[in-house]
């Protein structure tokens, strides 16, 4: 990680398409993966040739460690479909991979309760209760 110290271009795209956090994450390198998202590493940059993302292609191969180390990154797009429409959580499906499926799962599901928390935030007390007579 002394290339990443010394500057070098952690989203520089290889003459194969693939940028090193996509390379890293194909080949299940998760301490080189969370090396370059310190970095600055792009990690929804697609594959110029297949459009896939490293999160896609962690999940297609089973690399666990490095799914989690992607969706440590806070701006990670779990839900972005490569060029035929299959999703990272299909694709692990698909494959069969249980833990990359659980991890994805679980962030969906702490996204929908941070989304809940937000609607909560906006409700008005009067609201609150016109919501709670109408569910009884």
């Amino acid at each position: 990680m002394a290339l990443i110290a010394g500057g070098a271009d952690v989203n520089k795209i290889r003459t194969s398409g693939s940028s090193p956090v996509y390379t890293a994450s194909k080949h299940g390198h998760a301490a080189a993966v969370q090396a370059l998202i310190r970095g600055g590493a792009d990690v929804n940059r697609e594959k110029v040739t297949l459009k896939t993302t490293p999160l896609y292609i962690a999940c297609k191969r089973g690399h666990v460690e490095v799914v989690r180390a992607l969706l440590r990154a806070r701006n990670v797009d779990v839900n972005k479909a490569q060029r035929g429409g299959a999703t990272p959580v299909l694709t692990a499906s698909h494959y069969g991979h249980v833990g990359c499926i659980e991890l994805l799962v679980e962030v969906r599901r702490r996204e929908r309760e941070r989304e809940r928390e937000r609607k909560r935030g906006r409700e008005t007390p009067v609201l609150r209760v016109c919501m709670m007579v109408t569910s009884v």
